[in-house]
């Protein structure tokens, strides 16, 4: 009674008195494979962001949690802290979204959005990407060369010695006056020697990744690439052990060079287009401003073209800055006792879609 009348008596000078009863988790506890990773990610065309990312893995069910921060305070608008669970058992999947607490349900092949101005942003889009065939360029391909290279270099990561392999991958496309198109793909893995914690972890994800492959067919990765495809990739990225030599092409096979657990995965795009000048500055020509959309559109449109005009000038450095660069560290792998809730929305998140 007493402490019901103070609460009362406080009640307009402190707003109220708040409850001091937790929500117990009553759901049981099961071994699950738990990693933490951070990320970052930039380029010469890309905006710097980086980010923490929690991964939850079953045989039957995985969920990924990601906080994602962008480092130019004009972006900061895309911060995001957002999850995705997937379950084989129930065949249905979850996008979280943890800032607003809310969640959409659909099959376990993923979610699909729709709206006619994302239709109408991707046509634009389409419009704008000079492709070989869009320019009316025809190119030959000149080399397709793909390596593996173990450095012998070591470093400690998260406290564990790990050892460097470099794989490069150079694609060169020609045009009919033999000006060449480079893109060149550099990848660096930091591995180490599994202990018996990642040989568990490699043996917890290939069964979820297995079941993963031949129920969610409908995935655009899986059905891009194929099971066997989709399976070796998992294997790159160091999801699961490399043994299913079946799975390997002549690249995937090189990259079974690659030994061990990685702790550290450094993913590199660089671009130099000397092919089809004629065709892209005949292109970039014909690209007036366009006033319609008012000044501020006109002024982006001018700033693309300027763009445009200097990436050559850009590109004359290109292995200087890559068009793309990608850093991924695991700091955490371990099996613990997970709460069976973690792999459901939380139960004050809302529902916003079901398909």
């Amino acid at each position: 009674m007493k402490t019901s009348l103070l609460c009362i008596a406080l009640t307009a000078a402190l707003g109220g008195c708040a409850s001091t009863t937790k929500t117990v988790d009553s759901t049981p506890k099961n071994p699950t494979m738990v990693m933490k990773a951070d990320y970052y990610i930039n380029g010469l065309y890309l905006p710097e962001f980086n980010g923490k990312q929690t991964v939850y893995t079953r045989s039957d069910r995985r969920r990924l949690d990601h906080d994602t921060k962008y480092n130019n305070i004009l972006m900061r608008w895309a911060n995001s802290h957002t999850g995705q669970i997937a379950r084989i058992d129930t065949q249905l999947s979850y996008l979280l979204d943890h800032d607003k607490k809310q969640y959409s349900e659909c099959p376990l092949s993923g979610c699909t959005t729709f709206s006619f101005a994302d239709l109408k942003a991707s046509s634009e889009q389409d419009e704008q990407y000079e492709s070989y065939e869009s320019l009316g360029c025809t190119v030959d391909l000149v080399s397709n060369d793909f390596s593996v290279e173990k450095t012998g270099q070591q470093r400690a990561i998260a406290n564990v010695l790990a050892e460097e392999y470099q794989v490069k991958w150079q694609v060169v496309m020609q045009d009919s006056r033999a000006k060449k198109d480079t893109n060149l793909a550099q990848m660096t893995f930091w591995t180490t020697t599994p202990q018996a914690e990642m040989q568990q972890a490699w043996q917890v994800q290939r069964e979820f990744q297995t079941g993963y492959a031949q129920n969610a067919t409908d995935n655009p990765l899986i059905r891009l690439l194929g099971k066997e495809a989709y399976m070796a990739v998992a294997a790159v990225t160091g999801d699961i052990e490399n043994t299913d030599k079946e799975q390997y092409n002549r690249f995937l096979k090189e990259l079974g060079k690659i030994k061990g657990y990685p702790l550290s995965i450094k993913m590199e795009w660089y671009r130099n287009a000397q092919a089809c000048q004629e065709k892209r500055s005949s292109a970039a020509q014909n690209n007036g401003v366009d006033l319609t959309g008012g000044l501020g559109d006109a002024a982006k449109s001018m700033l693309s073209g300027f763009v445009n005009q200097q990436k050559e000038k850009i590109l004359d450095e290109w292995r200087k800055k890559p068009l793309f660069h990608y850093l991924y560290d695991i700091t955490y792998l371990k099996e613990e006792l997970v709460h069976d809730s973690v792999f459901s929305p939380a139960a004050d998140y809302q529902l916003t879609d079901r398909q």
